[in-house]
């Protein structure tokens, strides 16, 4: 029986069904549901056009820059004209929310923020047993008879390659990070050798095999306000060419990256039906965003989750827990009501020796009340993992990354079998983990704090009041 993350999250929560004349990339137009009868379509102001691929290392820039000198940085007023939540139609229309997110995030709004390209990411390696899987490895994890050494997770098939992962800092406080993934098994074949195939033999079949994503996830974040929007896309995509989610302009063939499309589609299509979107028919509408997927639900701390899986390719800072976390847009109130965002922590954690310590698991981090309380805290302590995991997975320094050592430690602690280390990670730590997680389970009880996050400025943690008691 196939094992997947129970706990889905908004890059990943609903396949869309395409028609078999545009099984690859669905039909243009065809993002989110309709608006009701009579609803306008509230695109506000004509925007001037967004420029270059976003091509680079994965870490390049869009049409906002920090200051030359960051040490002293000049104040910069965002322009362009602003307009009420209630002027626009934020609930139906992706990119009069992604306008609105642009004004609550201090973005400007008479620029369009420049294109994505998938590929332009840092690819996410799946091993097994530190090396990439061969043939025989590969089909082994597709029929889910075998884990992989770091999984992600999201979805139901946490082993399966071909994600690439980018970073972009939009201004001096707003941060942008999209993650492009094919959840399925497709191929074993990484970027490099996909692209090789195709500029060998341009056929539809490969130009699929490197372009061809069936999830698209978007998030940015004010650092400074802690103001997040999410954008989400699930089902058939290219992902060559990814507009912003306010950009109205469908891009023209010579602005897409190279390699380019096929000229043809083998079932007779015209190819502009694969690319020729602009950011509304490609993101979801924030309604349909709300009603499918359960983005706070996994992202409970802030808006950027770190994993190893991610880790091996970018270092996503815990949120600064003086920040508040707030979604944008009313349209989203219903995942105030179904995923109250609360952080938990502890009152000072009796060690066996009956000496008092600070809860070192919230030291440097939030604990979220949500997806990391029921199961994230437990993968990161190595007590449990989100599927089954390869022989080198299994090791007690690949299941087990937090806390992280410090370097005596790590010196006194070389050498250990797994059994050693685990007796020894006990007795540092298991006591921290005993009553956070009992906080969790009992947020009310006496030794424990809550805190909500989505008050500005936040308030003081509220300590339990029993009649239960975590120790």
């Amino acid at each position: 029986m196939r094992r997947g993350v129970v706990n889905k999250i908004c890059l990943l929560s609903l396949l869309a069904a395409t028609p078999a004349c545009t099984a690859f990339l669905g039909k243009k137009g065809d993002r989110g549901h309709k608006p009701p009868a009579g609803a306008g379509s509230g695109s506000g102001d004509a925007l001037a056009s967004g420029s270059g691929s976003g091509a680079g290392t994965g870490t390049g820039t869009g049409t906002e820059s920090k200051p030359a000198n960051p040490t002293a940085p000049a104040p910069v007023l965002p322009t362009g004209p602003r307009l009420s939540e209630d002027q626009l139609n934020t609930a139906w229309n992706v990119s009069d929310y992604a306008q609105l997110c642009k004004q609550e995030l201090g973005l400007a709004t008479d620029k369009v923020l420049a294109p994505w390209n998938c590929l332009d990411g840092v690819e996410i390696p799946i091993t097994v047993d530190a090396v990439a899987p061969d043939a025989a490895a590969y089909a082994k994890m597709a029929q889910s008879h075998g884990g992989c050494d770091k999984p992600s997770w999201l979805g139901e098939e946490p082993c399966s390659n071909y994600a690439f992962v980018q970073k972009r800092e939009l201004s001096q406080d707003v941060t942008a990070m999209l993650l492009c993934r094919m959840r399925g098994f497709v191929s074993p074949l990484d970027k490099k050798a996909r692209q090789a195939n195709y500029e060998k033999d341009p056929s539809f079949e490969n130009f699929r095999l490197l372009y061809d994503f069936d999830s698209l996830g978007l998030i940015w974040s004010n650092a400074k306000t802690g103001k997040t929007c999410f954008f989400d896309y699930v089902g058939k995509v290219y992902g060559g060419y990814v507009p912003s989610p306010e950009d109205p302009k469908e891009p023209s063939f010579a602005e897409l990256p190279s390699p380019k499309p096929p000229e043809k589609l083998p079932f007779g299509s015209d190819v502009e039906q694969v690319w020729k979107k602009n950011g509304k028919d490609t993101w979801k509408a924030p309604r349909e965003v709300v009603e499918k997927d359960n983005c706070v639900r996994c992202h409970d701390t802030g808006p950027f989750k770190s994993s190893p899986w991610l880790d091996q390719v970018v270092k996503i800072p815990p949120a600064d827990q003086s920040v508040p976390y707030l979604i944008v847009g009313k349209v989203f109130a219903p995942w105030h009501d179904r995923f109250p965002l609360v952080s938990v922590s502890t009152t000072k954690v009796t060690a066996p020796d009956g000496s008092e310590e600070e809860q070192v698991c919230t030291s440097c981090h939030r604990i979220g009340a949500l997806a990391t309380c029921e199961s994230h805290l437990l993968y990161s302590t190595g007590k449990t993992a989100p599927v089954s995991l390869s022989a080198h997975g299994k090791k007690f320094f690949t299941r087990a990354w937090m806390p992280p050592l410090d370097e005596a430690r790590k010196e006194a602690w070389a050498g250990k079998t797994d059994a050693e280390l685990q007796a020894l990670w006990d007795g540092a730590w298991d006591h921290h983990l005993r009553k956070l997680k009992c906080c969790c389970d009992k947020p009310n009880a006496k030794g424990c704090l809550r805190q909500d996050l989505t008050q500005s400025p936040l308030a003081a943690a509220v300590p339990g009041t029993g009649p239960e008691e975590c120790k």
